[in-house]
């Protein structure tokens, strides 16, 4: 159960910052869906539902942050790719243990020689197990890459995590928009792309002492379609399948929407939302992914 607390973040100029006061061997769990949804022109030509709850604990509490672990568990699918059904598989009781600044925004991963081990293990095993599906191996690198480094992993690997921190130490002003340009990571391993970010407070319940911020991303659609070519162009080579023309790839574009309702005494996410759209055409590839306090 959240408790109240004397620090507040609303603050008396009008604006919010987003902080966790959080205590000592504190532990909430989170109930999280990610949907993934394929759309061709009209038609939704698949649909994967994953559930499953995180246990965020904190660990180790300092003036200069927190380290906190966060382990999965409790997994239920919806997908009939039954690949995609074990490759979730192999994170049920993993635990994540990594650091935040003294605000609460996430800094990095303390343990990933333990993750990558457990999950190079379990990776080569899908390999035997799934050996007749065209293009295992392609399939498999593509999976390993993202668990290839720290960074990788960082980027790429702990979704949940990051959008739990997403607006922690950022300060708004409540009555201002706010509009940047910054570099995202490329996870084709190339150059990072640029993108717009574009965010804002757009509640504040003084009542129950939460507040919502919004942001929405757009990446750079040239760089993205530029960096999808090269990565399909690579993967014919190792796959020995014809390489594409330039021509035939259509302009990609990413948008990401994403917003997070905080209880701003305790800094506890109560929900928290992410909309990944991708589209190349006539298909579009969406993500969303939610999470919300138990």
């Amino acid at each position: 159960m959240i408790g109240l607390y004397s620090n507040a973040q609303i603050l008396s100029d009008s604006t919010v910052q987003f902080v966790g006061y959080w205590n000592l061997n504190e532990s909430q769990l989170y109930n999280i869906v990610n949907q993934k949804y394929k759309i061709n022109g009209q038609d939704t030509v698949s649909r994967e539902i994953f559930r499953y709850d995180s246990e965020m604990t904190i660990i180790d509490s300092s003036s200069n942050g927190y380290t906190i672990k966060w382990t999965y568990k409790n997994f239920d699918y919806k997908t009939d790719n039954k690949f995609t059904e074990k490759l979730m598989k192999l994170a049920e009781d993993m635990s994540i243990i990594y650091t935040t600044d003294n605000l609460g925004a996430f800094q990095e991963i303390k343990n990933f020689k333990e993750i990558k081990s457990t999950i190079d293990r379990s990776i080569d095993s899908l390999v035997i197990e799934f050996k007749d599906i065209p293009n295992i191996n392609s399939i498999i690198q593509q999976v390993k890459q993202t668990f290839t480094t720290k960074e990788a992993i960082q980027n790429a690997g702990i979704n949940e995590i990051l959008y739990f921190h997403s607006p922690f130490g950022t300060l708004y002003n409540i009555n201002l928009a706010y509009s940047n340009d910054t570099q995202l990571t490329n996870l084709y391993g190339g150059k990072p792309f640029d993108a717009k970010v574009e965010s804002e407070i757009v509640e504040v319940d003084t009542a129950n002492t939460s507040a919502v911020v919004k942001i929405f991303t757009t990446v750079d659609s040239k760089q993205a379609t530029e960096a999808t070519y090269e990565y399909i162009k690579q993967l014919s080579k190792s796959t020995n399948t014809p390489e594409p023309k330039r021509e035939d790839i259509p302009t990609l574009n990413i948008q990401t929407r994403f917003a997070s309702n905080v209880h701003m005494p305790s800094g506890w996410v109560l929900y928290a939302i992410n909309i990944k759209e991708v589209t190349s055409g006539e298909h579009t590839n969406i993500e969303q992914t939610e999470l919300s306090l138990k």
